[in-house]
């Protein structure tokens, strides 16, 4: 397997990993007596910040200095929040998709745009960026 395909499964599982992650904190912080509210911040803020590691040192071995990745990370989470909302509602409400498929739909496209993102902005060294 070349390198680009093995960063791709790479991405795949980690990202996978911490969806499943997210998923459990959640369910299990609620189970605990948390409110929904505050059950899912704190899951998504774990989830959030194992993520991170593992994109930054496992998918894209980032060997750039410290936390320089961090910034363009939360900008590409916040983008991919947003821009999932939006396709959620046009996939639900102009195209008609039923709810699992339009979070399907939606947790594909705003996969592969945070893969591309990710590889090509976000774990890049600032060399590689500046070309």
């Amino acid at each position: 397997m070349n390198a680009a395909a093995s960063r791709k499964v790479r991405f795949i599982v980690s990202g996978g990993g911490t969806t499943v992650l997210f998923v459990l904190l959640g369910w299990m912080f609620v189970q605990a007596g948390l409110s929904p509210f505050i059950g899912t911040l704190l899951a998504y803020v774990c989830a959030f910040a194992v993520g991170y590691m593992a994109q930054q040192f496992w998918t894209f071995s980032d060997t750039g200095p410290g936390w320089a990745s961090l910034p363009r990370y939360i900008a590409l989470q916040l983008g991919c929040g947003v821009f999932s909302g939006v396709l959620s509602h046009a996939t639900a409400n102009l195209i008609g998709l039923r709810p699992f498929f339009m979070s399907l739909t939606t947790a594909i496209v705003a996969g592969i745009i945070s893969y591309l993102v990710s590889a090509r902005w976000v774990f890049t060294a600032p060399a590689s960026r500046t070309r």
